[in-house]
């Protein structure tokens, strides 16, 4: 019984791993910044601190007093309610905010985006734990790597994103389970709820679904046109079906996005691009600061072992040769998504970001943590030779590149 014990727990371990390493992490930056618990800062910063907050309490402040979600008549001579919801206020630990006492939101707030953070860490090892079959602590390691990324650095503080951000790996794995043994129900649920938190972070998820799904088409043993034709059939029934669950919030919020300036945008006329390939690979460096202005600048940073890894990855000669040239591919459009303004405009729900720039950047991480993963699996398979060739190439090229 010990022994059967033990073994189940170093099954998790991993797991567990994911999850608390984020947190116990940010709560060293807690401690060094000086934010509560630890001294009188707070986390608070841009809109988190001029408007989230707020419609935080008010949100709580209606649940506990029984008011209407749909309209409300304290923002200027009235406003709709239910479009501040869809964006802001649907994420399901949320609504959690009724408990709040007057005066506690900013920590629960703080610690609300702690948790998530922790589960992107979570979701990612649990994702690469289902899809390989596999317990190695690699999984851990690309967890954290996922919940601690440059993406989440500048963006941590838009607390309705995280949701898609911790749902998406499971989302990932529902497609994979629906292309490759046809069951739907992890994906439906999985992808109506994420856009039920978010729909506009879930806008790049599902642009990124119709190419993850061509991907893992194209990745599949020899079918019949009948299989292929069905297997489509289902992906786009099921997509559909996802979005209908989320309806209830989708369509009110649609409608009223249609009277904002975001509706009177144009696509572009011409195309460019906005940096080099080396100045993209740049963005993977610690050193390097996240950008959360106007410029265009990715947010890539996911470890730099990637520099190192993903070199392995092609050399694992157990990754079918398929995987690695869609993985290639995909990555490579994705780098051209950040750089080309017709793409960056698509991605974007036909609407070019106010700052923050390269919201999808999450995706391409995850894709690239996938490959580093492979690549450490790889590692006892790689002759010293081999190994030391790679580190110092990628040596070279942080060195290039600094």
């Amino acid at each position: 019984m010990k022994t059967k014990h033990k073994r189940s727990f170093e099954e998790k371990l991993p797991l567990i791993l994911a999850f608390v390493l984020p947190i116990l992490i940010m709560l060293g930056i807690f401690a060094g910044k000086e934010i509560w618990p630890f001294g009188e800062n707070c986390f608070l910063r841009t809109d988190l601190y001029h408007q989230y907050i707020a419609f935080f309490e008010n949100y709580g402040e209606r649940l506990r007093a029984g008011e209407s979600l749909t309209y409300a008549f304290e923002i200027g001579l009235g406003s709709n309610y239910i479009a501040l919801l869809a964006y802001y206020l649907s994420g399901p630990m949320h609504i959690f905010a009724f408990l709040i006492p007057q005066g506690w939101m900013i920590e629960f707030i703080t610690y609300l985006i702690v948790l998530k953070i922790g589960l992107c860490g979570l979701t990612m090892a649990w994702y690469l734990s289902k899809r390989f079959d596999s317990r190695h602590f690699g999984i851990a390691f690309c967890g954290v790597c996922y919940a601690l990324s440059g993406y989440l650095a500048a963006y941590s503080w838009n607390i309705m994103w995280l949701d898609v951000l911790w749902l998406a790996p499971i989302v990932i794995y529902g497609l994979e389970q629906l292309v490759e043994k046809n069951r739907p129900f992890l994906y439906v649920i999985s992808l109506g709820l994420a856009i039920l938190c978010n729909y506009y972070i879930s806008i790049m998820l599902c642009i990124f679904l119709v190419l993850y799904f061509l991907c893992r088409m194209i990745c599949l043993p020899k079918t019949s046109l009948r299989q292929l034709l069905l297997k489509c059939f289902n992906f786009a029934f099921f997509s559909l079906l996802a979005g209908a669950l989320a309806a209830v919030l989708l369509i009110p919020a649609a409608y009223a996005l249609m009277g904002t300036a975001s509706a009177n945008t144009t696509f572009p006329k011409t195309v460019s691009n906005y940096f080099s390939i080396l100045e993209m690979l740049s963005r993977h460096l610690v050193v390097v600061e996240v950008e959360t202005g106007l410029d265009h600048w990715p947010n890539l940073y996911c470890g730099v072992g990637v520099f190192l890894f993903v070199p392995l990855y092609f050399m694992n000669r157990d990754v079918n040769y398929k995987e690695k040239i869609v993985n290639t591919v995909l990555l490579a459009f994705l780098l051209l998504s950040f750089n080309t303004n017709v793409l960056n405009y698509i991605w974007h729900g036909f609407h070019y970001p106010n700052s923050l720039p390269c919201r999808q950047s999450y995706l391409y991480n995850f894709i690239m943590l996938i490959m580093v993963f492979e690549g450490i699996r790889a590692l006892p398979k790689i002759t010293k030779g081999k190994l030391l060739g790679t580190m110092a190439g990628a040596i070279g090229l942080i060195l290039i590149i600094e």
